[in-house]
């Protein structure tokens, strides 16, 4: 029986520096300590939530009625949430992540409310659809 560390330094190709960095990074897969491709990143504004009534949701559910894509941060009407959907795709091991960024559009600044991450990429295909 092989002692998980030593199982996830050999699964990371050996390099016990990237093994232990990759649970650290958005970049990188935590399953094999690889540099993930960043092959898909599109905005939404999320249409049910306006500025002081923020509600934190983990479901993938919610996200797929409530996300309205739009191609610029200039079609999110004031005062709405908005959110960036980051997919993250590993060459060697095939995982996929989505990154969500949940922000407030302020003038020409982001104020993040929350980072949320899936690791089932495949459940939010919808995103890029």
């Amino acid at each position: 029986m092989a002692i998980p560390v030593l199982q996830d330094l050999k699964d990371a190709g050996g390099n016990l520096i990237r093994s232990i960095k990759a649970p650290f990074r958005d970049d990188w897969c935590k399953k094999c300590g690889r540099s993930m491709n960043h092959p898909h990143q599109r905005l939404f504004a999320i249409t049910d939530m306006r500025v002081g009534h923020y509600e934190s949701h983990t479901e993938i559910d919610y996200y797929r009625g409530a996300l309205w894509p739009v191609t610029s941060r200039s079609e999110i009407p004031a005062g709405v949430y908005a959110c960036r959907a980051e997919e993250f795709h590993c060459p060697r091991c095939g995982r996929r992540k989505v990154k969500l960024t949940i922000f407030l559009p302020v003038r020409h600044h982001d104020k993040p409310e929350e980072i949320i991450t899936f690791d089932n990429g495949k459940a939010l295909d919808f995103l890029w659809n």
